[in-house]
């Protein structure tokens, strides 16, 4: 029920009514009007079992001839609809009444038909919303994955396969406490992560995207490069290299950020270095 325009796909509810093998015991109603109307009466009318198909009912018009407020036109009208549907569905599916305009009038024409005040129920509306966060991610993710470029990748499912810095051996994919569903080289995402090879537990489960950087920081990996580049340049201090970096400032902060984007779990040490182990050709 509400306006009818090509955005809202009544259409193709209709054609796949049509298209089910076991035809079931119920009905699609389309109320409304709108520059689709004609298009979904001709589909109607075209399906082959129009005892289990759908019909449409205009309801506008009528109220608009008699009052001059369109706003108040428009919630009489879908006061109306709403009425109409109730006496011939046990269910009545309505879009609007969330806007974004304010002139959306749907939550009010439902409320004077159920001679009763609604209210947005926040956790159905959360649950709404992740869920179509999670289908857009799900679609998206394979090809961000495959979009990650390297100067040089592997590849170890085949030649053609996909390509990594390093194989792929699991993802982790969480929208909240959810878990982002898709695959990738042969693997499907979840909520089970590994840290470093000699940590145990070897592999864990992660609740939510807080508690992954909680429990690798458990194990000493600190997934924040911001948060490294302090704790390496402390590091440096306690060793008692910091004033050596510090007169040589440029090469110390760029030694500094180079560690921190590499290093998940950096430790600096002193050592001595054969400068002729180090010298490189001229050219």
């Amino acid at each position: 029920m509400g306006r009818l325009v090509a955005r809202k796909g009544v259409s193709t509810l209709i054609e796949a009514l049509a298209l089910l093998p076991l035809k079931p015991d119920a009905r699609v109603i389309v109320v409304g009007d709108g520059p689709e109307r004609p298009a979904l009466e001709a589909l109607a009318r075209a399906a082959s079992d129009p005892g289990a198909t759908s019909e449409v009912l205009t309801m506008y018009g009528r109220a608009l001839l008699q009052n001059e407020d369109p706003a108040a036109a428009e919630r009489v009208l879908r006061r109306e609809a709403f009425l109409e549907a109730l006496g011939r569905a046990d269910l009545v599916s309505a879009t609007g009444g969330l806007g974004p305009t304010e002139d959306d009038v749907t939550r009010e024409a439902a409320s004077d038909a159920l001679g009763r005040r609604l209210v947005p129920n926040e956790q159905v509306l959360d649950h709404i919303r992740g869920r179509f966060a999670r289908e857009l991610l799900a679609e998206a993710l394979p090809q961000v994955v495959l979009g990650i470029g390297f100067p040089k990748s592997m590849y170890w499912t085949s030649k053609t396969g996909a390509r990594f810095i390093r194989p792929i051996r699991w993802l982790l994919a969480l929208l909240g406490e959810q878990v982002v569903p898709f695959e990738y080289a042969g693997l499907r995402s979840g909520r089970v992560t590994r840290g470093l090879r000699f940590y145990e537990p070897a592999e864990f489960g992660v609740k939510d995207p807080a508690d992954y950087f909680r429990r690798l920081k458990e194990q000493g990996i600190l997934l924040d490069r911001e948060e490294r580049r302090p704790f390496v340049a402390g590091q440096a201090q306690a060793l008692g290299v910091g004033a050596e970096l510090e007169r040589e400032r440029a090469v110390g902060a760029a030694a500094d950020a180079q560690v921190a984007g590499d290093v998940v779990l950096p430790h600096p040490g002193v050592c001595a270095v054969v400068v002729a182990f180090v010298m490189a050709p001229g050219d």
